[in-house]
C-alpha cells in the first residue's frame, strides 16, 4: 500500500500554424482509447481483495469508471514553461484531478489537454503507482504517442 501515489508528467506543446483544436482534442480521445485496450487496468478501479488477504485487484466493468479524460483552459502562455517555477504547485490546475487515492474510487489514469491562449496546450498525465511503475508510464505514453 505504500505505492499509492500519483506518477505526473507535463508535456508542453507549442502552437503551430493552422491549429484545428477540435481535430487535436478528438485526436487525443482516439489515442488514449487505442492505448487502453492493451493497458486496460489502467480503465479499471482498484480496490482491496474481498478474500482479507490484504492485497489490490484491478476491476474492470463496463460501468463508464474508466480513465477520466478532461478539456481545460488556461491563462498559461508556452514561454511561462521555459524554466522550472520556484513551486511545481505553481502549474497544479494543469492535472486538476488528481490520481489521490485509487481503493478509494479514484481513477488510475487522469488525461487533461490545457490550451493556451496563443493556441499551445499541455497535456498533463496522472497515474497511480499501484498499477503502474515508471517504466510502465513510459511505455504506455509512447503507445499514446503513437
Amino acid at each position: 500500500l505504500f505505492l499509492r501515489f500519483t506518477i505526473e508528467y507535463l508535456l508542453v506543446y507549442r502552437s503551430r500554424e493552422g491549429l484545428d483544436k477540435d481535430a487535436i482534442t478528438a485526436r487525443v480521445k482516439a489515442a488514449l482509447g487505442e492505448a487502453l485496450v492493451p493497458y486496460y487496468p489502467l480503465a479499471g478501479r482498484v480496490r482491496a481483495r474481498s478474500d482479507g488477504s490484504g492485497g489490490l485487484e484491478v476491476v474492470c466493468r463496463a460501468q463508464a469508471q474508466g480513465a477520466v479524460f478532461i478539456e481545460a483552459v488556461s491563462d498559461h502562455t508556452v514561454s511561462d514553461f521555459d524554466r522550472a517555477p520556484l513551486f511545481v504547485t505553481q502549474w497544479r490546475k494543469l492535472l486538476y484531478l488528481q490520481v489521490a487515492d485509487v481503493l478509494k474510487g479514484a481513477p488510475p489514469l487522469v488525461v487533461q489537454l490545457t490550451w493556451m491562449p496563443d493556441g499551445s496546450a499541455t497535456l498533463g498525465v496522472g497515474f497511480s503507482h499501484c498499477i503502474c511503475d515508471g517504466i510502465g508510464t513510459a511505455e504506455f505514453l509512447n503507445l499514446f504517442a503513437e
